[in-house]
């Protein structure tokens, strides 16, 4: 494996968007279609820097490669960009994290964002098209399938409406396959009855892609049921 890094120093402040821009829609088609492509990664390095960085699988094929990327650089960012500065090596040491790792990575991330309230971030590792499933009867607003990052926006608006997390808490995380099970309990204080319910669940996740492609939640849900069937009957 062959790698090459280009550093490319903007010319003017507040010009790596429309480089990268343009490097996305006209170079990187050039390069990813050469022989012997393996990977091609843009890094923001701030203060105005831009680094490139390509693996291909021989030198020859690194090397008509920088012979295409040179010629496109010269034609279409010559007025953002100076010269590139250049090196190209042999790769000689080379790590990757197992499928494994990478899904739950992804999962932990997910518990993160829900950890701090962030949906959009949590959303964003969702599948666009994601099967959600969570347990209880039919008058359990959170029960049932959904399908889609709207109704997956929809179930955790309704499960804020139930009440506040004062406990969540992730404890195992298990991964084989394409399969995350993640292990864990939490404590929720109810809105309508005031009260703690403490619930321990298991979630499983299906990933495709580096995404979250259905998620599943096994779960005794009848305290929470049982706390809002008595709050309803009150009213």
């Amino acid at each position: 494996m062959f790698t090459t890094i280009r550093r490319y120093h903007m010319k003017q402040p507040g010009q790596t968007t429309e480089v990268t821009r343009r490097v996305q829609q006209g170079l990187v088609p050039i390069l990813s279609g050469q022989p012997g492509f393996v990977s091609y990664s843009i890094i923001d390095a701030g203060a105005d820097v831009e680094l490139s960085i390509s693996t291909y699988t021989d030198r020859a094929a690194a090397e008509a490669a920088n012979r295409a990327a040179a010629s496109w650089v010269s034609e279409n960012l010559a007025d953002l960009v100076g010269a590139p500065e250049i090196t190209m090596g042999e790769r000689i040491v080379h790590a990757t994290a197992s499928p494994e790792q990478q899904n739950l990575a992804v999962v932990r991330q997910g518990y993160d964002a829900f950890g701090r309230g962030d949906i959009p971030a949590l959303l964003a590792l969702f599948d666009p098209d994601i099967s959600w499933t969570t347990p209880g009867p039919s008058d359990l607003p959170t029960a049932g399938v959904r399908h889609g990052h709207a109704a997956v926006t929809g179930f955790f608006q309704t499960l804020a409406t139930l009440g506040d997390f004062e406990r969540f808490e992730p404890r195992e995380f298990l991964a084989q396959g394409d399969r995350v099970v993640v292990l864990g309990d939490d404590s929720m204080r109810l809105r309508e009855t005031k009260t703690t319910v403490d619930a321990r669940w298991t979630h499983i996740f299906t990933m495709r892609g580096g995404k979250v492609a259905a998620f599943e939640e096994i779960s005794d849900v009848s305290a929470l049921v049982a706390a809002l069937r008595s709050a309803h009957a009150k009213l």
